[in-house]
């Protein structure tokens, strides 16, 4: 069986998905401690949102209270609208 791909974009109207370096990049800037290594497993699977062929999560801006209250990269997925965090 093979395991859903969710991809995460910085922006909106970005096509190209961030790459598990920007991931770990975008993440720890709230204070985490990730290795780049840890994003396939870390972004795969379900549970993140209601789309059966998996999420298209566009990144919450490092500024937003909502990150800088909860302390982690929330995200919204483009499709369904349902929301995650890294």
């Amino acid at each position: 069986m093979q395991m859903l791909e969710n991809k995460v974009f910085k922006m909106k109207d970005d096509h190209i998905p961030l790459t598990p370096s920007e991931l770990a990049y975008e993440t720890n800037l709230v204070g985490a401690s990730f290795k780049p290594s840890d994003f396939p497993l870390r972004v795969s699977g379900k549970g993140f949102c209601e789309c059966p062929q998996g999420g298209e999560f566009v990144l919450l801006p490092i500024d937003d209270k909502s990150v800088q209250e909860g302390g982690k990269r929330y995200m919204q997925c483009r499709k369904c609208e349902c929301w995650s965090h890294l």
